[in-house]
């Protein structure tokens, strides 16, 4: 066993259970040969992944006139999209939640500005076509459905675009 500094040994030794654990699963992760970049990249691609089959999703049920699940698969492809985003730029999943997301766009996300109110909206709009009863007709939601299933993949074409030039190798 190579010698270990008192600085490292103080650090393991002051810690709590759930953080020795998870050096432990750490560990276990090097000697398979999966370095945590990598793996932020794979989780990172793999909710952009997600992002663009609820877009797709949200594209083929606005064809099928079924605007009010159509709205709601584009905001979750919105959703996703950002998701991956604020992921990678953290990195961590701290930031999930709906009305916590917009908040941590990166600074430097192009329109960041723009994609906060966006994503506001867009959520607003799922909201009430999720939970409103009215109005009672499908065909009240086809702008909005139209417009999110534009803008859903904006975001996405965006997205990836911003991810590749911080180094994220989709």
């Amino acid at each position: 066993m190579s010698k270990i500094s008192n600085e490292r040994l103080n650090h393991i030794a002051t810690r709590p259970k759930v953080d020795v654990d998870n050096l432990k699963a750490g560990e276990q992760l090097a000697l398979q040969g999966h370095a945590i970049e990598q793996l932020l990249t794979v989780v990172t691609a793999r909710r952009l992944e997600l992002a663009a089959r609820l877009g797709q999703d949200a594209r083929k049920l606005l064809s099928s006139r079924q605007f009010r699940s159509a709205v709601s698969r584009a905001y979750y492809s919105e959703y996703h999209t950002m998701r991956a985003v604020v992921y990678f730029a953290t990195p961590g999943d701290d930031h999930e939640a709906h009305s916590v997301l917009p908040k941590n766009i990166p600074k430097d996300f192009p329109e960041r500005e723009d994609w906060d109110m966006r994503m506001k909206n867009a959520r607003l709009d799922r909201n009430r076509a999720d939970y409103d009863a009215f109005p009672a007709k499908e065909t009240a939601f086809a702008d909005v459905a139209q417009r999110l299933c534009d803008e859903s993949r904006k975001l996405l074409r965006i997205a990836r675009k911003y991810l590749r030039s911080k180094g994220c190798a989709l």
